[in-house]
C-alpha cells in the first residue's frame, strides 16, 4: 500500500529509504574506467612514488575526476528520488516538493560519501614498474680499459660488494658483466612491482618493510644511459628489496633501461 501523504517523519522515511536503496559499501571506479589501463596516469605515479609523496598522485587524480564523481553521485540521487517518490499515493507532488529543499539531496550525498570506497588503486593495477632505493644504486665500471670479468671483480671492492648483495650466482655474476658492465655504469638492485600496491605501501609502509616476499620480482640490473646499453637478471636471493620509506627511484623514460633494453617485463613508458 503507498503511503498517503508526507508527514513530520517525512525526513526520516527518506533517509531509511536512501540506506537501503544504496549498497553498504561500493567503488567509485568500476571496470569501465579501468579498463583501457593507466594511460597517462603513470607519469603521475611515477612522479608521486619519486617525490616519496603517494597523496601527489591521488589528490592529482581526485580533483580531475571530481566532475565525474560529483555527476556519477548526482544521478544516483536522481535516480533514488525518484524511486522514492513512487512509495506515495502523490509521487508527482511528491518528487516536485522534494526537489525544492536541498537538505533532501544533502541527507543522500552524507549517505553516499559514507559508503563509497575511493579506489584510486584500480586505475593503476596491473602497471608494473622497476622500483629500487636509491641507496641500492652504486656507480661502478671500468675507470681506464676494459677487461675480464674476473680481474675487474677481484679489483673493483664496489663490485664485489654490490654483486653480494644481488644473491647472484658466479655463473649469474660473469652475465651480468660480459653483457651489462661498461664505463660509468650505474648498478641497481630492485623489485618490478604493482604501481598500486606500492602506492599504498607509502601510506602505510609499516616498520622494516620489505617488498620481496610479497608477489613483486627483485632484479639486478647494470644501466649506461649515456650509451644506451644494459642489462638484467632476475635476483631472487637479493639481500635487499625495496623500503616505500625511503628515498626511491623509478625506470621510466627515454634512456631508461627499460628503454634502452626493450624491456616488457615492466612498463617504462
Amino acid at each position: 500500500m503507498p503511503k498517503q501523504s508526507p508527514d513530520e517523519e517525512f525526513r526520516d522515511d527518506w533517509k531509511k529509504f536512501v540506506g537501503s536503496f544504496l549498497p553498504r559499501k561500493f567503488q567509485r571506479y568500476d571496470w569501465n574506467d579501468t579498463r583501457d589501463g593507466p594511460g597517462d596516469l603513470a607519469k603521475d605515479v611515477v612522479n608521486a612514488i619519486e617525490k616519496g609523496d603517494p597523496f601527489e598522485f591521488i589528490d592529482k587524480l581526485t580533483d580531475n575526476a571530481l566532475d565525474y564523481v560529483s555527476e556519477q553521485e548526482y544521478q544516483a540521487y536522481k535516480e533514488c528520488l525518484k524511486e522514492f517518490s513512487q512509495e506515495w499515493e502523490n509521487p508527482e507532488e511528491v518528487l516536485d516538493e522534494m526537489e525544492n529543499y536541498s537538505y533532501f539531496q544533502d541527507d543522500f550525498n552524507e549517505i553516499y560519501e559514507e559508503r563509497e570506497e575511493n579506489n584510486w588503486w584500480s586505475l593503476v593495477s596491473g602497471l608494473r614498474l622497476f622500483v629500487w632505493n636509491a641507496e641500492n644504486q652504486v656507480s661502478l665500471g671500468w675507470i681506464e680499459e676494459a677487461q675480464d670479468a674476473e680481474t675487474e671483480i677481484a679489483e673493483n671492492e664496489e663490485l664485489r660488494d654490490f654483486l653480494f648483495l644481488a644473491g647472484l650466482t658466479e655463473s649469474e655474476q660473469w652475465e651480468l658483466i660480459a653483457n651489462g658492465f661498461d664505463y660509468d655504469v650505474q648498478g641497481m638492485i630492485g623489485v618490478i612491482t604493482d604501481a598500486g600496491d606500492l602506492l599504498k605501501a607509502m601510506i602505510a609502509p609499516g616498520e622494516g618493510y620489505n617488498m620481496v616476499g610479497r608477489g613483486d620480482e627483485p632484479l639486478v640490473a647494470f644501466h649506461n644511459g649515456l650509451v644506451g646499453s644494459g642489462y638484467y637478471l632476475p635476483a631472487p636471493d637479493a639481500k635487499v628489496g625495496l623500503n616505500p620509506a625511503k628515498k626511491m627511484v623509478v625506470d621510466f623514460g627515454s634512456y631508461s633501461l627499460g628503454d634502452v633494453y626493450g624491456a616488457v617485463d615492466w612498463t617504462w613508458h
